[in-house]
């Protein structure tokens, strides 16, 4: 069987991919952007285009798959988006859901990490809450500064 990965083109996605192709592992790698997908890892993985937002996209994206490794894309800022879709797993055989979550948002319900997380615990499949402290790519990014700037 393959494993999903939502958000494959990413700055995570894309090492969950890479990480999972060194294990050995079937991938699916899903996103809006099949081209981009295509180039990033051409004929290692299957690469379908997947929208939350567009339910028939869902069938080819979970087709062959057992397990899934879900991310909230940052432009769905409403966990009802990502609903319809978790509850399709629940046709398919699944034996696993990882979601990229928070740190600590098992005690602050304002972000939406926190409702997806409750809605994936009510399908009765399997999962697993990634809830990092922290991500590399917020230094080499967004708080990234240049030599000789003064902060």
């Amino acid at each position: 069987m393959k494993i999903l990965v939502t958000g494959a083109s990413g700055n995570v996605g894309t090492y969950v991919v890479n990480e999972l192709l060194k294990m050995g592992e079937a991938v699916v790698a899903a996103g809006t952007n099949r081209q981009k997908l295509d180039q990033l890892f051409g004929s290692n993985v299957t690469t379908v285009a997947f929208d939350f937002t567009r339910p028939e996209t869902y069938k080819k994206a979970l087709t062959g798959v057992d397990r899934i490794f879900l991310m909230r894309p940052p432009h769905l800022g409403k966990p009802e988006d990502l609903y319809p879709f978790i509850k399709a797993t629940q046709e398919y055989p699944i034996t696993l859901i990882t979601f990229l979550s928070l740190m600590g948002i098992e005690k602050n319900t304002i972000p939406p990490h926190y409702k997806i997380e409750k809605f994936i615990e009510s399908v009765g499949i399997p999962f697993a809450h990634i809830r990092p402290g922290f991500f590399m790519q917020n230094i080499s990014g967004i708080h990234a500064w240049k030599l000789g700037t003064k902060i």
